[in-house]
């Protein structure tokens, strides 16, 4: 749709030929300056790349494989530098008008942050990670964590289900328990499958980078399954092979 409600004519080949996209623009021909968005209702996977000595951006971190919600609903293009960001705001205004969007429970919203612009944030029960931890939304629903407990050391490497967006997690297993675990991170494969893959080993010591499969029944009964892989070294490095 063009500024106004009117629709565009695009040529064969456009973009919206492609079923459930939709595109919208306006533009100030006195300021030489516009925005077009992209809607796609259902919500997709999408990523990006940002390039310029002066981009100006909003979210646009997002896009990382690994955050809790896993689909966009909208992406907006913007004239005006910093200045332009601000039209995020009327699209916002707009799916959330019209029920697109993650609904957190008080509004929707267009955005892969779980509503985190609307809400204050609440603690929970995770020890504080002394390293990275990895966070996400699994196929069933339910969030993975994978962190470290140990709040002063690099130990404990486990995974945890949440059922309740990280309010709690009743449900741990055990990775690692040797001193150096550290880093993880993770996908879940379309036969459901997490693959998680972390370093292992000292600061001074030549480290290991492990790797392991395992499924949801795996943390929920805290042990992995014969069907699924304990921990398995799959390469060695240095901090000095990156100097």
């Amino acid at each position: 749709m063009a500024e106004g409600g009117a629709p565009m004519r695009l040529a064969p080949g456009s973009l919206t030929d492609v079923p459930g996209i939709e595109v919208g623009h306006a533009d100030d021909a006195r300021a030489l300056t516009g925005c077009t968005v992209v809607v796609c209702r259902q919500g997709a996977i999408a990523g990006g790349a940002v390039f310029g000595l002066a981009p100006g951006t909003r979210e646009t971190d997002l896009l990382r494989a690994g955050t809790l919600v896993t689909h966009v609903h909208a992406v907006l293009l913007t004239g005006g530098s910093a200045f332009g960001l601000a039209a995020a705001d009327g699209v916002m205004r707009y799916l959330e008008e019209h029920g697109v969007g993650y609904d957190t429970g008080v509004a929707r919203v267009d955005t892969r942050l779980e509503g985190a612009t609307l809400a204050d944030g609440a603690p929970t029960d995770i020890p504080k990670p002394s390293t990275r931890f990895f966070l996400r939304r699994l196929q069933s629903g339910r969030v993975l964590l994978v962190n470290n407990l140990d709040a002063k050391q690099r130990v404990a490497m486990t995974a945890m289900l949440s059922e309740d967006d990280g309010r709690s997690w009743p449900y741990q297993l055990t990775l690692e328990n040797s001193t150096g675990s550290s880093y993880p991170d993770a996908i879940q494969a379309p036969d459901g499958g997490i693959h998680i893959i972390y370093d292992r080993g000292g600061r001074n010591a030549r480290k290991e980078i492990v790797t392991c499969r395992i499924c949801e029944d795996d943390i929920i009964a805290g042990k992995i399954t014969a069907a699924y892989q304990s921990a398995t070294v799959i390469g060695l490095y240095s901090e000095n092979d990156f100097i």
